[in-house]
């Protein structure tokens, strides 16, 4: 058998006998993660999906990403067990959010300072607000011996220029709170928050749910809705989600599999 792979910008590609019978896109985004895609095959021999994802793992550490991920259905379970076979590791499931802005917003018992941030501009700030929020952070923990504040910044930096950047931090009487990063979502109207919490001496105050309403006031006349993602293991962050009129309206299965450690 001859089996030949060509890559593309977005895709690793699988020729045999001069046909294509495989492809699986792979992307290296800012902040050194690694995309990849399950692989779509036409008539494949069956050494062409392992091929695939192996080339894209390759492509990926050459690129210096720091993992790679997938995101499967749940009940997706062939191939699942396909990227198990090739160093993949199951991570976590993740939940879908999103709160309609029709219904009335429940009111902030506490009054905070918002400051609007510039995702560029204000980096040093929020890569060291984003250090102390993650001490001790129920989402996906795992990924922290993988990646920096300074890459988690990034990643949320790209998904938010050109004007897309909804960010604020937080102050009471002068002192840090939290932050909410969030950014208008690139397929309709919706405002998407990527990154919200409270500093580990703010904790246990009710902050979460003020940061979250302030957020979502100001979001109030500018969009009709605000999503949001979370790691279904942080009950925490589920109630307070919950608790300012969030639903859930999906889940999927995030997959991980290590390239290298923090730069």
């Amino acid at each position: 058998m001859s089996l030949r792979l060509v890559e593309s910008r977005t895709h690793v590609v699988a020729v045999e006998k001069g046909r294509v019978t495989g492809t699986i896109g792979v992307l290296a985004q800012p902040g050194r993660v690694g995309l990849v895609f399950p692989p779509e095959l036409d008539r494949a021999s069956p050494a062409v999906p392992g091929a695939l994802i192996d080339a894209a793992i390759r492509r990926l550490e050459q690129a210096g990403a720091a993992f790679a991920q997938l995101t499967l259905p749940l009940e997706d379970s062939p191939q699942a067990e396909l990227f198990l076979q090739h160093g993949f590791s199951l991570l976590t499931d993740a939940a879908v959010l999103q709160r309609s802005l029709n219904s009335p917003l429940p009111p902030s018992a506490r009054s905070l300072q918002s400051i609007r941030c510039d995702p560029v501009d204000d980096a040093d700030t929020l890569g060291d607000l984003i250090r102390r929020i993650n001490q001790g952070t129920l989402d996906c923990p795992e990924l922290d011996v993988l990646r920096t504040p300074a890459d988690l910044l990034a990643a949320h930096r790209a998904h938010s220029m050109n004007g897309r950047a909804r960010w604020w931090r937080f102050e009471d009487d002068g002192n840090d709170v939290g932050i909410v990063l969030g950014t208008t979502a690139e397929d309709d109207d919706a405002w998407e928050i990527l990154f919200f919490g409270v500093v580990p001496e703010q904790r246990g105050h009710g902050f979460g749910r003020i940061l979250l309403t302030r957020f979502l006031e100001n979001a109030t006349g500018e969009t009709g809705l605000v999503r949001a993602g979370m790691d279904v293991r942080n009950a925490f962050v589920e109630s307070v989600y919950e608790d300012r009129g969030f639903v859930e309206t999906g889940r999927f299965r995030v997959w991980v599999h290590p390239l290298a450690a923090p730069a």
